[in-house]
C-alpha cells in the first residue's frame, strides 16, 4: 500500500511538472526594429507594458538551425518597480504565445536595465545566406506577460 501511493505521488508530480515546463499564454506584444548588421543593437523602442513605460533595444547575435539568438536590453523607464515575463512571441497559428522555456523574468526598478539573452525559434532561412534577412522573415515580436 506504501509503494502504491508514493508511486501515485510521484505520478501526480510529474504530471504537474509537464503541464507547468509545456506552459503557453497569450501575451502583450511589440514588433522589434534590428539594426543593419550583426552584433549591433538596433534603435531604442518605447513599449508599455501593463501601463509601465520601457526601452527595448535588441541585437542580433547569430542565427543557426532555425533558431535567431538576440541580446534584449530592456529599461525600466517608469516610476515604479516592474516584474513581467518577456520573450519572443511563437509563429504558432498567430497566436502570440509565449512558451516559459524561451522566456526569461524581468524584475527591474525604475532608471534600471538589464540585458536578457533570448531565442527565437522556428525561423527557416529560406535561401538567405544574411542573418538578418533570415530573422526578419519570421517576424521577431516581444512578448511580455
Amino acid at each position: 500500500m506504501k509503494n502504491y501511493l508514493k508511486i501515485l505521488k510521484i505520478s501526480i508530480f510529474s504530471i504537474f511538472l509537464f503541464i507547468t515546463i509545456n506552459q503557453k499564454v497569450q501575451a502583450q506584444v511589440f514588433p522589434i526594429i534590428m539594426a543593419d548588421s550583426v552584433n549591433k543593437f538596433g534603435p531604442p523602442q518605447q513599449c508599455e507594458v501593463f501601463g509601465q513605460l520601457l526601452q527595448v533595444r535588441t541585437k542580433l547575435l547569430k542565427h543557426f538551425g532555425t533558431t535567431c539568438m538576440y541580446e534584449v536590453e530592456i529599461t525600466n523607464k517608469s516610476q515604479k518597480d516592474i516584474n513581467t515575463r518577456v520573450g519572443f512571441t511563437s509563429l504558432n497559428g498567430g497566436k502570440n504565445e509565449v512558451f516559459a522555456v524561451n522566456s526569461a523574468m524581468v524584475r527591474l526598478k525604475p532608471n534600471y536595465y538589464a540585458v536578457y539573452k533570448l531565442e527565437k525559434r522556428e525561423c527557416l532561412k529560406k535561401g538567405k545566406k544574411n542573418p538578418i534577412e533570415s530573422c526578419m522573415t519570421c517576424n521577431p515580436t516581444l512578448g511580455f506577460l
